[in-house]
C-alpha cells in the first residue's frame, strides 16, 4: 500500500495520510464528545422537568410543607406564593424554577434554617469520598478475584471464588454494614461505628484528613462488597472472552508466560467491558449510599435525604434527588469519553463508518 508524501518548504517530507487521518479522528471525537455533552444537557433538563411535576403533584398545601407545622398568617402566605410563584401559571412556574436551578437556587430548608444549596455543598464531599473509596477497593479487588477465577487451573479454586461473588452479590448492603459494626466496632472494638471523625481530636490539614481513615473502613467495605462482586463477575467473563482469542494463543504457543501473556495483552482489553459499567454502578453506589450513610451515621448527602423525608423537608428531597442524578448523568458522560479513548474502535461505529 502507497503512502502519500508531500515536501515542505524546507524540504522535509510529511505524511498527508496520516495527517489526515489524526485530523479526522480529532473531528470525530470531538463531534462525539458535544453530542454526548448534548445528551447530557437534555437528560438534565429532563430531569429538572419531572422534579417540577413530582413538586407540583404532592399533596397538601405547598407553603405549609415550606413552613412545617406551624400557623401561615395571610400576608406572609402571599409574600411566598409571590416569592415562588405559585399564584402563577405552570409555565410561569417551571421557568422560575428552572431560572433558579440554573443560578444555584435549590430552595430553602425550614427545618434547618438554610439554604438547601448549602446543607448539600457541607455534605457532598463525605458522599463522594465513601462512594470513590468504595469503588475504587471494590474495582482492583474485583479485577484480581475475576481474574483469578478466569485462570486459575483448579477447580476447588473456582468454585471457592465464584462462591463468595455470589454470596457478596446478594448480601443485603444494610444488614452487611450492620453486621459489621457488631463485629469490627462492638465486640473487637478495632474500628469506629460511626460517624467520620473524633470530636474530642484537635486536627487540622493532612491530620485530619488521616483521621478519617478509620471511620471510612467500614462504611467503604459496606458500600463496596456488592460493587466488588459485580465488578468481578464482569472482570472474569471479559477474561474468559479475551482468553480464547486467537492472539492469546499465539502468544502462548510462542512460550510467553500465563502472567505475562495477562499483563500484556489480556488486562487492557478485559478492562473494557468494566470501565463501560462504571457509570451504571456510579448510581447503584450513591443509591446504595444512602443506607450505608444511615447505619454508620456517615455524615453525605445520603443521611441528608433520609433526615429530610423524616422531617418532611420537600425542598432538600427534591435537591438532594436533583444532584444524585446530574452526578449520575456526570459520571456516564465520562464513562463514555473515557471508553473511547481505551478502545478508539468504536469512532467508526458511532459515526456510522
Amino acid at each position: 500500500m502507497s503512502v502519500t508524501t508531500t515536501t515542505t518548504a524546507a524540504g522535509v517530507p510529511r505524511n498527508t495520510s496520516t495527517q489526515s487521518k489524526y485530523v479526522s479522528y480529532l473531528l470525530a471525537t470531538l463531534r462525539f464528545t458535544l453530542s454526548r455533552i448534548l445528551q447530557a444537557v437534555g437528560l438534565v433538563f429532563g430531569v429538572v422537568a419531572v422534579m417540577f411535576v413530582l413538586i407540583r403533584m404532592a399533596p397538601g398545601d405547598p407553603v405549609q410543607a415550606m413552613v412545617g407545622d406551624f400557623p401561615v398568617p395571610d400576608e406572609y402566605r402571599a409574600q411566598i406564593e409571590r416569592q415562588y410563584h405559585l399564584d402563577d401559571s405552570l409555565l410561569v412556574q417551571f421557568l422560575a424554577y428552572l431560572r433558579n436551578i440554573l443560578r444555584g437556587d435549590l430552595g430553602y430548608s425550614y427545618a434547618s434554617h438554610q439554604s438547601v444549596r448549602d446543607l448539600i455543598l457541607d455534605r457532598l464531599p463525605a458522599t463522594l469520598l465513601l462512594t470513590v473509596a468504595g469503588l475504587a477497593a471494590a474495582a482492583v479487588i474485583g479485577i484480581v478475584v475475576g481474574t483469578w477465577s478466569a485462570v486459575s487451573s483448579r477447580r476447588s479454586t473456582r468454585a471457592f471464588l465464584d462462591t463468595t461473588v455470589l454470596f457478596g452479590f446478594s448480601i443485603p448492603t444494610f444488614w452487611l454494614g450492620e453486621m459489621l459494626v457488631l463485629l469490627f466496632a462492638l465486640k473487637l472494638g478495632w474500628l469506629p461505628s460511626g460517624g467520620m471523625s473524633d470530636p474530642r481530636a484537635e486536627t487540622s490539614g493532612l491530620g485530619s484528613l488521616l483521621a478519617v481513615g478509620p471511620y471510612l473502613i467500614l462504611p467503604a467495605a459496606a458500600l463496596g462488597i456488592r460493587e466488588l462482586a459485580a465488578t468481578a463477575r464482569i472482570a472474569k467473563g471479559s477474561t474468559m472472552g479475551v482468553l480464547s482469542e486467537d492472539y492469546i494463543v499465539t502468544a502462548r504457543s510462542k512460550g510467553l508466560s500465563t502472567a505475562a501473556t495477562i499483563r500484556g495483552h489480556v488486562l487492557r482489553n478485559a478492562a473494557l467491558p468494566i470501565i463501560a459499567s462504571l457509570g451504571y454502578r456510579v448510581g447503584l453506589a450513591l443509591a446504595g449510599a444512602v443506607t450505608i450513610e444511615v447505619v454508620f451515621s456517615w455524615p453525605g448527602i445520603g443521611r441528608l435525604l433520609y433526615q429530610a423525608i423524616i422531617a418532611r423537608d420537600n425542598s432538600v428531597v427534591v435537591g438532594v434527588i436533583l444532584v444524585i442524578a446530574i452526578l449520575v448523568i456526570v459520571a456516564n458522560l465520562l464513562t463514555e469519553l473515557l471508553y473511547r479513548v481505551m478502545d478508539p474502535r468504536i469512532k467508526g461505529a458511532r459515526h456510522g463508518r
